[in-house]
């Protein structure tokens, strides 16, 4: 069986953010809630001066991983206009927030107004790509429909 682009790097997605999110938060050296916690805190040198290596390289590497996520949307390509517009849309757009989440890594909370920026470009452009990916899968013949819901 032979697995697309999109699922293998989807996997690696989830599994690479969650493995080094979670050990940084095993290392956070007061209560940490998402509550009453920004995910930003974990990247703080001075909250999470241990675990901050952790989440930064987490969101570097899953920035990474994305790419070829969203690249490999191709796949879903069909011969409607309107469903492959959107999907190269959402590849577009997806690469970009993909090097937002890089840019979070590099420039972490520490950095103040670039965090700042590159967390509010990353939240806009993933905002757009989940509502323009899941219209288009949506109704996809080919589409599980519990997925993109």
């Amino acid at each position: 069986m032979k697995w697309q682009i999109s699922t293998v790097a989807g996997a690696a997605v989830i599994t690479l953010y969650c493995v080094f999110t979670f050990s940084s938060w095993a290392l956070y050296p007061t209560p940490y809630s998402p509550a009453t916690n920004w995910l930003s805190d974990l990247g703080n040198s001075t909250t999470n001066p241990k675990g901050v290596i952790l989440y930064n390289l987490g969101c570097i590497l899953t920035g990474i991983t994305l790419f070829p996520f969203f690249i490999g949307l191709y796949k879903w390509y069909t011969t409607e206009k309107w469903r492959k517009a959107a999907l190269t849309t959402s590849q577009a757009v997806g690469c970009a927030a993909a090097l937002a989440l890089i840019m979070i890594g590099v420039f972490s909370e520490d950095a103040g107004y670039l965090h700042r920026l590159w967390s509010s470009i990353f939240f806009l452009l993933n905002l757009t790509v989940l509502l323009l990916t899941g219209a288009s899968l949506l109704t996809h013949p080919h589409c599980i429909k519990a997925i993109p819901t």
